[in-house]
């Protein structure tokens, strides 16, 4: 395989709509290192970010934390349902919780609407195999799943 040289594009000014320069703190910070989102310096970072929101919004809410649930959704059932299979170990009761939750979830009260294209058609060799239709991810394919018989 040949060696791919390493980019080098030249500094410029970008005044269009977009891209834009990015000023060079940001390029700073996107060079550091990873970390997971249970790592202890991950939810320092987060506590930070949490309280400079809080500042800069004029808020004490807590719940503008970042981590998951943007639209802040929220149902007391629900949450006690979640709690409950956290802890319980009996197959039958684990199923009817389940099932309670997915009839909160998606008949009385839904935490999003997902709109999707349904006359998009995706148009793949016979010998592809592994393709599953994702209406929240329209046009986009798992690659890892797909395959060739």
């Amino acid at each position: 395989m040949p060696h791919a040289p390493s980019l080098q594009p030249p500094a410029r000014v970008l005044l269009g709509p977009g891209p834009s320069n990015v000023h060079p703190r940001v390029l700073r910070a996107m060079s550091m290192p990873l970390v997971g989102h249970l790592d202890p310096a991950y939810l320092r970072i987060m506590d930070e970010t949490r309280r400079l929101l809080q500042f800069v919004f004029h808020t004490r809410n807590d719940r503008n934390d970042g981590l998951g649930n943007g639209a802040q959704y929220s149902n007391a059932e629900l949450d006690a349902l979640i709690q409950q299979s956290a802890t319980e170990t009996d197959p039958a009761k684990l199923e009817a919780i389940y099932k309670r939750a997915h009839e909160i979830l998606m008949f009385e009260d839904p935490a999003g609407l997902y709109a999707a294209e349904p006359q998009e058609e995706i148009l793949l060799a016979s010998s592809v195999k592994g393709h599953s239709w994702n209406p929240i991810h329209v046009k986009t394919f798992d690659f890892y799943a797909l395959y060739r018989e």
